[in-house]
């Protein structure tokens, strides 16, 4: 099912979004809604409907960040064309350091996320708070499924 969902939407994606610089997460519930599947309500679901920007039909995709996660640790926060990283790691064997202040870069014009081009907007970090508070509130109501829970998981309540 999820197969025929995905060769779906890829035959109706519009070609307006080709090569924009744009946040592609959370496509579950897109790619269910244009193969004619239904988005599962025995749990909530992380997701937001992207159909509308992938077929050209809204300049902005449906959500403006999203959290970046290294295992069990918070890494960084992507919103708009901002990032901002909590650690510090060289490479993705190497350990991760906390930063006493985060890195702040500006997509646009430091794609790499060099460190040696951060910015001083500190103004950012206000909308990734708020993303970072609206995520802990959500788990608070509706706990993570603990590693290692055997499928199929049914929510408790």
């Amino acid at each position: 099912m999820a197969r025929d969902a995905v060769l779906e939407l890829k035959s109706r994606i519009g070609k307006s979004v080709l090569g924009k610089d744009h946040l592609v997460e959370s496509m579950l519930i897109g790619l269910l809604a244009n193969g004619g599947a239904e988005v599962p309500k025995n749990r909530p679901i992380d997701g937001v409907d992207q159909s509308d920007f992938f077929m050209g039909k809204a300049d902005k995709p449906a959500r403006e960040g999203i959290l970046v996660w290294c295992a069990d640790r918070l890494q960084a926060v992507k919103w708009r064309n901002y990032k901002v990283h909590f650690y510090q790691q060289e490479t993705m064997v190497s350990p991760p350091v906390k930063l006493a202040i985060p890195f702040l870069f500006n997509l646009y014009t430091n794609p790499r996320e060099d460190t040696d081009k951060q910015i001083t907007d500190s103004w950012v970090i206000g909308p990734v708070l708020k993303m970072v508070g609206e995520f802990e509130a959500s788990v608070k109501k509706h706990p993570l499924i603990a590693m290692g829970t055997p499928d199929p998981y049914v929510p408790s309540h």
